[in-house]
């Protein structure tokens, strides 16, 4: 049970995650540890909650067949004082189990923040280790665990009335059956018995009661259960609800690209982007709107690439966001191509082989008996490709590691991660590419040569880059973007020469 309902609660979340965009949302909104929700809340809610429905399916069967056990033994007496019994416990304990759940997810969010500090160093040990930044993370990596611990014990002290009435109502039910007996007993209904006779009566008869009160008590320690179900509960669901907030103002008639948000056609045949009459861009969907641009607009026919420049902060990247349907337009209308790519400044890499960082985020193919003939082709041509681009952006030296596995995130240079990203252009050929200081640890002889590459295989891209005047000549229009919003494009001398 807790396996499948994990499973099933685990794909409905994924779907509505990987959906849109939705994680790059939710990891930029106000909804701390994301991950850890998908997770580890995941993984308690789905355990703790099957052990609960196990007791609740199976205990009423045996508390029917001992109440009535219990009737014959000592009347309605019984019953009553064990109901009697667990009505008390429980209203005791729902006076605490509010707070309890909220200092609960309290401890759940800073152990979020805990596991999130160590990862980060982990994933940046290099950078901090140049930076000389160990103290500083040592310090922060403290602040944050006493954060943690603090929150435990304010956790252990709101749970310490709900841990004690729990403790004494097990304790407590130990006696109940001399307390379901003692009228019994002393209101003469045995006192035609011997002693020897009443005590083995008394014993016989105690393990029905005890064994009703144990049934009860096991419903009554679901509640502390319970607690933790509704703690993580809740942070799953904040999940669904953070979604339904950030798309709930969404028109996707503002935006027509090759993504999820395609609702009409895209660009006609002679057009390649079409950016009309933009004004300001949220970064989030209920997030204010902030104003960068004055009314843009411009079109790139088919064989045309734009460079853009401009200072820091003035919407160069959040053009290229605003271009994938990462951020939406207050205002205007943007069409693009079905096919086109977006490369950033650091590439994403993956676990995995060489190989399948050249072709994401495409992936390999998986082997079937069925089908080995065909998947082995396949498997051949993406191969010789692969090694075909290797040499095309100048890494003909890692052929040889095409199908090592290993972490090439932390192997790689900056330069060598920006070219696998040109290498990875080179293979999925798309219409337009937007290159946003993607070759900025490139040489500048590299950087001509992969852009003299792009014309060759009549890849139109457009470009932000701060060594402008080194590929400037690769493109047929210049936009200068000015902190005042403001913006002037200007026309480029044809190319002359590839390098």
């Amino acid at each position: 049970m807790y396996i499948r309902f994990r499973s099933e609660l685990t794909r409905k979340v994924l779907n509505q995650y990987f959906k849109n965009n939705n994680f790059y949302k939710l990891n930029n909104s106000s909804l701390d540890n994301v991950d850890q929700r998908i997770s580890m809340d995941i993984e308690r809610f789905s355990s703790t909650s099957s052990q609960i429905i196990k007791v609740l399916v199976i205990t009423p069967f045996t508390l029917s067949w001992y109440i009535y056990k219990c009737w014959i033994v000592t009347s309605w007496w019984g019953p009553l004082a064990c109901f009697i019994f667990f009505l008390i416990g429980s209203l005791v304990n729902n006076l605490t189990l509010p707070r309890v759940v909220r200092e609960s997810q309290m401890v759940e969010a800073r152990e979020g923040d805990y596991r999130w500090q160590n990862a980060r160093i982990r994933r940046h040990a290099e950078n901090i280790a140049l930076s000389k930044g160990a103290n500083f993370e040592h310090r922060k990596t403290l602040q944050i665990g006493e954060k943690l611990f603090d929150q435990q014990i304010s956790l252990e002290n709101t749970s310490f009335l709900l841990n004690a009435t729990v403790n004494i109502f097990d304790y407590f039910g130990g006696v109940l059956p001399y307390f379901c007996l003692a009228p019994l007993v002393f209101g003469g209904i045995y006192d035609h018995l011997e002693p020897s006779e009443l005590s083995a009566l008394i014993s016989e008869n105690s393990f029905v009661i005890i064994y009703l009160v144990f049934q009860f008590t096991k419903l009554f320690d679901q509640i502390r259960s319970f607690g933790d179900v509704i703690a993580t509960g809740k942070r799953i669901v904040e999940i669904g609800a953070e979604i339904e907030n950030e798309n709930k103002d969404l028109n996707p008639e503002r935006i027509v690209t090759g993504s999820d948000f395609i609702v009409n056609d895209s660009c006609r045949d002679d057009e390649v982007i079409n950016f009309d009459q933009i004004v300001s861009v949220s970064a989030l969907t209920n997030s204010k709107p902030r104003k960068l641009f004055e009314k843009m607009s411009f079109k790139l026919d088919e064989g045309q690439s734009m460079i853009i420049e401009g200072e820091n902060g003035t919407g160069k990247t959040s053009l290229s966001r605003l271009l994938a349907g990462l951020w939406r337009a207050d205002q205007g209308t943007i069409k693009l191509p079905r096919n086109v790519m977006f490369l950033q400044e650091t590439p994403v890499l993956t676990d995995g082989t060489l190989m399948e960082q050249i072709i994401y985020p495409d992936h390999l193919p998986l082997r079937s008996t069925s089908r080995d003939s065909l998947i082995s082709r396949d498997l051949n041509a993406k191969e010789n490709s692969c090694k075909e681009v290797l040499r095309s952006v100048g890494l003909e030296y890692l052929i040889l590691d095409l199908h090592r596995p290993a972490r090439w995130d932390t192997i790689l240079s900056c330069g060598e991660k920006q070219k696998i990203a040109f290498a990875r252009i080179f293979i999925q050929r798309p219409k337009l590419v937007f290159l946003d200081e993607s070759s900025s640890s490139l040489s500048l002889k590299s950087e001509r040569e992969l852009y003299s590459e792009l014309k060759r295989l009549n890849i139109q891209f457009i470009s932000v880059s701060h060594r402008h005047s080194n590929i400037e000549n690769f493109h047929e229009m210049k936009l200068t973007l000015k902190v005042d919003c403001s913006y002037s494009f200007s026309n480029l001398e044809p190319i002359s020469d590839a390098i």
